[in-house]
């Protein structure tokens, strides 16, 4: 039968039609430029070009497990692969070198610093007697050392007695008969003496007692009486 048909249709020609539920619906075919079925047929296996080919060959692919393999997908623009993997574990397995100005443990504390409630103190500590070497202690200001310890004791015994005592008789020019150290008084007044080695006289007051004087004459004029030289 020819595929083109002209107006009026010719009596006697058959038009397909599908009855559903008693109406009847034209039937429509798609066709290519050849004449060939471009839907294909409903069934399990349509024409492999037709519409429904072509869907039917996706779903089988669909519908089929995929695999996919990480290592064959492209990494993206600057990704980094292993070439230097190496020298990153190398980095990251230190020691790591810090630089900077760093707080001690111990900070120093200036000023007051304040504590509420009970801090509890551990340690060794002093105990309340502590041993002192008076070697170490410093000498109190204008105490004595042993710089001038000689003369100290030249003095001393300049002042012992010299010999037997014995009575003195002031005078007015004779020297004793020897160098006194000492001088016993029973009745206090002046004494007028003289120092050895000296060119004048001195005069002084003292009581009745016994007294460090050394001397190497008694003068006359002094007042004091019994007299008794060391």
């Amino acid at each position: 039968m020819a595929d083109n048909l002209t107006t009026p249709v010719a009596d006697g020609s058959v038009l397909g039609t599908k009855d559903i539920g008693g109406v009847h619906l034209p039937k429509n075919v798609i066709v290519d430029q050849a004449g060939a079925d471009a839907i294909g047929l409903v069934a399990s296996d349509p024409a492999a070009n037709s519409v429904l080919g072509r869907l039917k060959a996706i779903f089988d692919r669909l519908g089929d497990a995929l695999s996919v393999t990480i290592a064959s997908l492209p990494l993206p623009t600057g990704a980094a692969t292993s070439a230097k993997q190496d020298d990153i574990l190398t980095a990251l397995a230190g020691p790591f070198p810090v630089t900077g100005d760093f707080y001690p443990e111990t900070q120093p504390v200036s000023g007051t610093v304040g504590i509420s409630g009970s801090v509890p103190v551990t340690g060794t500590f002093w105990q309340a007697t502590q041993p002192v070497s008076a070697a170490s202690l410093p000498l109190p200001a204008g105490a004595a050392t042993a710089t001038k310890q000689d003369a100290a004791t030249a003095a001393i015994e300049a002042l012992a007695p010299q010999g037997p005592a014995f009575a003195i008789t002031p005078h007015a020019s004779d020297p004793l008969e020897r160098e006194i150290g000492a001088i016993s008084i029973v009745t206090g007044g002046d004494i007028t003496y003289r120092y050895p080695g000296e060119g004048g006289d001195r005069t002084i007051t003292l009581p009745a007692g016994f007294f460090p004087l050394r001397a190497s004459h008694i003068r006359d004029s002094s007042t004091a009486s019994g007299l008794t030289g060391f």
